[in-house]
């Protein structure tokens, strides 16, 4: 039985990387994601870590709309890492 491209290819977008210059501007990724959800090309997105409040309600309320195709959503947590000094293998806690 052979299995079907559609089955196993996920189209993805990382917001992040491809609006790397924008992504930090309140509201920019939340407008982003809104227009990925309406177009329904996507299945999957990768985003960094939200710091705004109302940008996370409006990404929050788009993964809601009856129809959203997207079923995998990815936070990324090397970017707020990198940013804030931390480290994912420090033995310190609060280096961590």
């Amino acid at each position: 039985m052979a299995v079907e491209k559609r089955d196993y290819i996920i189209p993805s977008v990382h917001l992040a990387e491809v609006y790397f210059s924008r992504y930090k501007e309140p509201g920019y990724l939340a407008s982003k994601v809104e227009h990925i959800v309406q177009d329904g090309f996507y299945r999957s997105i990768e985003l960094p870590p939200i710091e705004n409040k109302e940008d996370r309600k409006r990404i929050e309320k788009a993964f809601l709309v009856d129809g959203c195709k997207v079923g995998n959503v990815i936070v990324w947590s090397g970017l707020y890492a990198d940013e804030h000094g931390l480290d994912i293998n420090a033995t310190d806690e609060k280096v961590r």
